[in-house]
């Protein structure tokens, strides 16, 4: 598309915004369309791109806040479309990169819960045995084993405790190192 083409769509986009019903779904699409027409022309020019990008991120900021509103009033999302992926591929870059650190910290903190949610369950660390097991390796009624390194996990036998050992030992150490600070 020419410069002189994304003018013109802009234009056209901006006159539509103007009259558009505020609460339909191409009153965003259009908002989005006018971001990603600013974004390649701040892109494509060499002069005034600070202005452009704050431009484009005004009609995003306006663009979210109207599928907020489209979401608030109708009970769902608008679909995602190649205009709207543009302008959040381009302004969100930053958050995904903290949204990743968040996800990769959620899930450690999950790791790190993982062996006292197991304790409050009590159920086998390998099996998810409820009971503990006799030589046999039939159920009774009786308690659960405990890890004797971090005892914070628990085995129904002394076979499921070493066939999870190698999954276990690093939680083992961490759980020890914990306990013994906190």
């Amino acid at each position: 598309m020419s410069q002189g083409d994304r003018l013109d769509a802009a234009r056209n986009f901006k006159m539509y915004v103007e009259k558009a019903n505020k609460d339909s779904t191409s009153y965003s699409h259009a908002l989005y369309s006018l971001c990603a027409l600013t974004i390649q022309s701040a892109t494509a020019a060499t002069t005034g791109n600070r202005l452009r990008v704050q431009q484009a991120f005004n009609y995003y900021q306006k663009a979210k806040e109207a599928e907020s509103r489209y979401e608030y009033l109708y009970g769902r999302k608008l679909e995602m479309t190649d205009v709207k992926r543009t302008a959040v591929a381009f302004f969100e870059q930053k958050n995904q990169k903290e949204t990743n650190k968040v996800e990769k910290d959620s899930t450690k903190e999950a790791e790190r819960l993982a062996p006292i949610l197991q304790q409050l369950f009590k159920k086998c660390n390998h099996c998810n045995s409820l009971s503990r097991r006799n030589a046999d390796g039939e159920l009774n009624n009786g308690k659960l084993f405990v890890c004797a390194g971090c005892g914070h996990v628990n085995y129904c036998s002394k076979e499921c405790q070493k066939k999870d050992w190698k999954k276990h030992k690093q939680q083992c150490a961490y759980l020890k190192e914990l306990t013994k600070n906190g």
